[in-house]
């Protein structure tokens, strides 16, 4: 361009012009403050309960029957609707599992998997097998079933015929507790279908569950394996004390 003054950058824009910011209402900011307040009462709610959390004391970890008509407490039991089918157990032959294609093959193969190794259950393998061998006989149903007591592994429900119930607790995660299902089984085919449990039974039930928990991997890490082998470890005296504490009789 000639005879004129060249354009400057930004020529013709307008200039910014700071606005002020909206008066919020009232109600907003008595609203934003409720707000703020809940979320700090439920913050040091959490942060109190996780300072005061103990742990669940040993005995009580496995409920007494507590005349409930199961061998341990878990109250309420949501069966399911499924296949009920014979398992090829060996030389057991009569025990049953009920279950969907995922829940079937996987407690067959728990329990074909004990019924393989009961005799290496040291100490307590022969009178194990004819425990499952008198559950065979009557016909008893193993299951996954949903307690209302979420900590419970295992209960039994007697009648005709009896029913042996581990918790569904241990389908998470695609079945990978699979491993841990033996010595839970091995404790609770241990009450061989009775919900009678007395200190002295369960006692025994701890001890041949230890000497199943022997026969997995990885059992150091899991919550019934050690538990056992604390229980056991306490020695006869305190541990049907323990257990007596706990509410068996």
């Amino acid at each position: 361009m000639t005879g004129g003054a060249l354009p400057q950058v930004g020529q013709g824009r307008r200039p910014p012009v700071k606005r002020p910011w909206p008066r919020l209402p009232r109600w907003f900011w008595a609203g934003a403050a409720a707000l703020l307040a809940s979320f700090l009462a439920v913050g040091a709610v959490a942060l109190v309960r996780m300072a005061s959390f103990e742990e669940q004391p040993l005995y009580e970890r496995r409920s007494p029957p507590l005349a409930t008509g199961q061998s341990h407490f878990v109250g309420r039991v949501v069966l399911p609707s499924a296949p009920v089918r014979d398992v090829d157990c060996g030389v057991i032959q009569g025990l049953r599992v009920q279950g969907g294609a995922d829940t079937g093959p996987l407690l067959e193969e728990a329990l074909r998997g004990l019924c393989r190794r009961v005799a290496a259950v040291e100490g307590y393998g022969v009178e194990l097998a004819e425990r499952m061998r008198a559950l065979a006989a009557r016909r008893a149903v193993i299951s996954f079933a949903n307690f209302g007591r979420t900590g419970e592994l295992t209960t039994t429900l007697p009648g005709d015929p009896p029913r042996i119930l581990l918790n569904d607790a241990f389908l998470r995660g695609g079945g990978r507790f699979k491993g841990f299902l033996l010595p839970e089984l091995a404790h609770e085919l241990w009450h061989a279908g009775s919900a009678e449990v007395t200190a002295a039974d369960e006692l025994t039930a701890r001890k041949v569950e230890l000497a199943a928990c022997a026969l997995i991997p990885a059992q150091e890490s899991f919550r019934g394996c050690t538990d056992a082998k604390r229980i056991v470890a306490d020695g006869e005296a305190d541990a049907l004390a323990g257990l007596r504490g706990a509410g068996y009789r």
